[in-house]
């Protein structure tokens, strides 16, 4: 059984083309199942998606405009119906080389944790809960637990879907604060485990949370992240504690 890569495509096709073109440079993507939800509202979206030549691709073309919660619904439900362990990422989530390899190792490490509810991707890394006297190479293989549920870029597993009062009883996110504020309160007090340097840029300005581009430059864009070749190592991952 391959794991779904699920994501939501509107009409950011300037951000899209950067995002498929970060998948093809991530190490094992072959193996994963695209499989997109696209409102209908983009002829190019929809060309750059089918034109993907590196993965499998199942898209799904909505027949009406959802929305953000609608869709993100539908797009994890499709996915789950597919795998028991579903990666979500939007249109404009680029991921670093190794992102997959992360996450796929937090897969197996946290399955069983019932106190983990996600695997997260996203990060700033001068952080107050970080080490950062340690440079952004000796953090890059270390995570950290939060409190919390960060939409962009994650993954979870089957028995989180489906569980009573969890994410697939509650139709389409309905919500009027947003999706995430739904399932940050489904999530409850469990854990999010994310890096310390974060495996996701988040390249939309154009979006619901970015009000102005300083904004969204000071607080969004990671100035220290994992697409940045200078500060790989070779060390093997490990969780790391907060600082007190």
């Amino acid at each position: 059984m391959k794991i779904v890569l699920s994501s939501t495509v509107t009409n950011r096709p300037q951000y899209l083309q950067r995002v498929i073109e970060g998948y093809r440079a991530v190490r094992g993507i072959e193996n994963l199942v695209y499989q997109p939800n696209l409102e209908p509202v983009s002829e190019e979206c929809k060309k750059m998606v089918y034109a993907i030549d590196f993965m499998e691709i199942i898209p799904y073309i909505n027949s009406r405009v959802l929305g953000p919660g609608a869709n993100t619904y539908r797009a994890l439900s499709r996915a789950f119906e597919r795998s028991d362990f579903v990666i979500h990422s939007e249109d404009d989530h680029l991921w670093a080389p190794d992102t997959l390899e992360y996450i796929l190792w937090a897969k197996d490490k946290y399955q069983g944790d019932k106190s983990v509810f996600d695997i997260g991707c996203w990060a700033t890394y001068q952080h107050p809960t970080h080490d950062t006297t340690k440079t952004p190479s000796e953090n890059f293989h270390n995570v950290i637990r939060r409190p919390h549920y960060c939409p962009a870029g994650w993954a979870t597993w089957i028995d989180r879907w489906e569980e009573p009062n969890g994410m697939a009883s509650h139709v389409d996110f309905p919500d009027h604060r947003g999706y995430d504020f739904e399932i940050q309160d489904i999530r409850g007090d469990r854990d999010e485990i994310y890096p310390i340097v974060s495996r996701i840029q988040n390249i939309g300005l154009i979006g619901v949370h970015a009000d102005n581009s300083s904004f969204f430059h000071q607080e969004i864009t990671n100035k220290i992240w994992a697409g940045d070749p200078k500060i790989f190592n070779t060390q093997d991952w490990k969780e790391v504690s907060w600082l007190k």
